[in-house]
């Protein structure tokens, strides 16, 4: 596994939880008002994972098969939660209901969660040195 490839891996982790962060704003507010930078937002967001699974890719080719099998898991809950998330509340709708908003994005940002502390520590094992 290439140095370079984990520091791709690196940079498309780091952009992914800046976005998640831009994201967790505006759900923490509901705001009518952003719902052209949320839908921007998620937008980004759905590239980013992309992006983020093509850079994990080589690195986890390499990888044990635990990690690998974790990483499927990790990164799956949370497609998952924020794919569920975003349909059951498009941006139109986020005022509606602003206090189930809030609690289905409140389980999309904790799936969120699970896999970057996944990730840091995979990414920490990766770059870390052996003793």
């Amino acid at each position: 596994m290439t140095r370079i490839a984990i520091d791709h891996l690196i940079e498309a982790f780091d952009q992914l939880t800046r976005l998640q962060s831009d994201l967790a704003a505006i759900a923490n507010h509901g705001e009518d008002d952003r719902r052209q930078e949320l839908i921007a937002l998620r937008r980004r967001y759905a590239a980013q994972i992309g992006v983020m699974n093509d850079a994990a890719a080589p690195v986890l080719a390499e990888a044990p098969p635990d990690d690998q099998a974790e990483y499927r898991r990790v990164f799956s809950a949370m497609r998952t939660n924020t794919a569920a998330h975003q349909a059951d509340w498009p941006a139109v709708r986020i005022s509606d209901d602003a206090a189930a908003y809030r609690a289905s994005a409140k389980r999309a940002t904790a799936a969120n969660g699970a896999f970057n502390a996944w990730m840091r520590a995979f990414l920490t094992r990766l770059t870390e040195p052996n003793i």
